[in-house]
């Protein structure tokens, strides 16, 4: 059995309703990819997806104390802090507030000789409960590699978050 689908007209900026920024889009057996300086912006897809060498963005932070923004525009999940000055709060701005999604972000610390830590977490200037793995708060290592890992989620119109620390080194 054949079954047939008009796409929509192509432009230099849409295909079928995927939106493209560059002018190179390939569609081979269902497979849709863009010319290796091309991306796709803000694409939903259902069902299994799979990645091959999926890289993310690094956002490096240097000096962080009191409130510090981790800006989900920055198009990073991943935030890698040196210098850290004293304890903070992660503050996790321009996430959306789309009905029962979650966000995986991780704070990456290159301690000094003092360690300090993420102690508390808003999203949007909004202060959130903060549930640690075991319910133990974490405390950091001097002069080693800490990773702190959260899981954004909005359900009910309530966000909860959960933490996660491993340290390395």
């Amino acid at each position: 059995m054949t079954t047939s689908y008009t796409l929509p007209v192509a432009t230099t900026s849409t295909l079928g309703g995927v939106i493209v920024d560059g002018t190179t889009i390939t569609i081979n057996n269902g497979v849709i990819s863009a010319a290796s300086s091309g991306s796709f912006n803000n694409a939903s897809l259902t069902g299994t997806t799979t990645l091959q060498h999926p890289a993310e963005i690094i956002t490096p932070l240097t000096g962080a104390t009191g409130t510090v923004a981790h800006d989900f525009i920055t198009g990073s999940n991943v935030f890698y802090h040196t210098g850290v000055v004293s304890n903070f709060t992660a503050n996790f701005t321009n996430y959306p507030a789309t009905a029962n999604t979650s966000y995986t972000t991780t704070l990456i610390i290159q301690q000094g000789a003092t360690p300090y830590i993420p102690y508390a977490v808003s999203i949007n200037n909004v202060s959130q409960n903060l549930y640690w793995t075991g319910t133990v708060n974490p405390t950091g290592n001097a002069n080693k590699i800490d990773s702190f890992t959260f899981n954004l989620l909005y359900t009910n119109s309530t966000w909860v978050v959960t933490g996660s620390w491993v340290s390395y080194g």
